[in-house]
This record gives C-alpha cells, structure tokens and sequence, in this order.
C-alpha cells in the first residue's frame, strides 16, 4: 500500500514551485538514507563518502528537474523510482571514476605476466557492481531482476544483495581465466564494448582468443547472473 508520505511528496512535485521544492525537501529527508545505504550495499560499495554522497544528491537534483519541467507524472512506486533512480546514479559516479582512472591505464593487466586476476586495477567488487548492472538491463534479465530488486526496496530480505553476493564469490572463486578477462573488459568499459572489440583488446594484450570464445564467455557470465536469479526464485516459491 502507498504510504500517505509518499502520495504527499507525489501530490506536491505536480504542484507550484513553492510545493516542488517542499516536496523534493521531504523526499531528501525521507529517502536520502536509504539509498545511501542500497548504494553501498548493492550497487557501488567502491564509492567513497563523496562520491556516495554525489550519486545521492543526483538523484533529487534529478527528480526537482522532472517536477520543474512539469512531466512529473509518474503514478507508480515513488520509492521504487526513487531508488531505480540511485542505482543509474551510483554506475554514472562508477563510471566517471574509472574513466579518470583510465587516463593512467592500459590494458597490459590482462597479459600473462600479471597472472588471470588482473587485480591491479579491478576488485571483485567493482567488476561485480558494474557488470551485474550491466547484465540486469539485458532483455532476458530485466523483469526477474526486477522483482529481485522491488524485493528489496520492499524491506524484504535482500534477494537482489543475495544474487550480486554468490555472484562475486563465481567470479572470485570459479570464473575460468578467459571469462574473468572478459568480465574486466565488460566492466572497464561499462558493457561499451562489443565482442569484437574485446577480442581486439584481449589480442594487444597477447592472448590470441577467437571471437567465438569471447562471445561463448560472455554469455556464460549472463547465464550465470541469470541462473543465480532462477535459483533464488524456485527458493521462495518453495
């Protein structure tokens, strides 16, 4: 059921400027928190303090815009857009960070002489925080992940943190060498790569990998997330 708070943020960022800014005022003070902390528990948890602090911040500056503009006219779930709203926040701080990072960077991690993990640059964190944002807006994916997430949002146990939890310990534990090059690569670029450029980038760095390979190892990895969804569902369906 909606709570009265939420249809009165609602009802407030459809009125006057006055009522917007009183509006977006509540809502900071109601949900600034909370998304903090989904931010740093299940989306980004490299984030430092500022930049856990900006990703918030972005999300209301964000949210006035849409009621400024006067097409605020969402009827669903405030708090499900509101923290649908943190996680692309969280992944646009995750990606200005790692841009910057890659001014100083190249790609020679990934040779032989740096061993498979490739940890000089990337933790499991971070390729687990980006890639499972990535795979959760793939067509397959999308819906289940979906209610995962509104599981959440819903104070329920945590079965989108659960999902991303066994997730990072395949990829620290049991993703093969070539998977977890490509799993980088996909996190590196924030899934801007396509297979082809991968492949590319995996032969500068001296592994001559066939592009049949790195797209079998990408749909491993999205078979995976998707497999760790299922398995969850069955879980709660019993």
């Amino acid at each position: 059921m909606k709570t009265e708070v939420e249809e009165e943020i609602k009802s407030g960022l459809k009125g006057n400027e006055e009522k917007q800014l009183e509006a977006v005022c509540k809502a900071y003070d109601r949900f600034a928190a909370p998304l903090a902390s989904y931010i740093r528990e299940s989306v980004a948890p490299t984030l430092d303090s500022h930049e856990l602090t900006t990703a918030v911040d972005n999300v209301f500056i964000d949210l006035a815009k849409k009621a400024k503009k006067g097409n605020f006219t969402f009827d669903g779930s405030l708090t499900s857009l509101l923290f649908r709203m943190a996680k692309y926040k969280a992944l646009d701080q995750l990606r200005v960070k790692y841009k910057q990072e890659q001014n100083n960077v190249t790609y020679h991690h990934l040779s032989d002489e740096q061993g498979d993990n490739g940890s000089d640059i990337l933790t499991e964190d971070e390729i687990v925080s980006i890639v499972a944002g990535k795979l959760s807006d793939a067509p397959q994916i999308a819906t289940a992940w979906k209610a995962a997430t509104q599981e959440w949002t819903a104070g329920k146990e945590s079965a989108a943190r659960e999902i991303v939890r066994q997730f990072k310990m395949w990829i620290g534990t049991s993703l093969p060498p070539l998977q977890r090059k490509v799993a980088e690569l996909i996190a590196v670029s924030f899934g801007e790569f396509t297979d082809e450029e991968i492949c590319e980038k995996l032969k500068k760095a001296g592994h001559q990998t066939p592009l049949g390979s790195v797209k079998s190892a990408r749909r491993e990895i999205i078979e995976k997330f998707a497999s760790l969804i299922s398995k969850l569902e069955r879980t709660e369906k019993t």
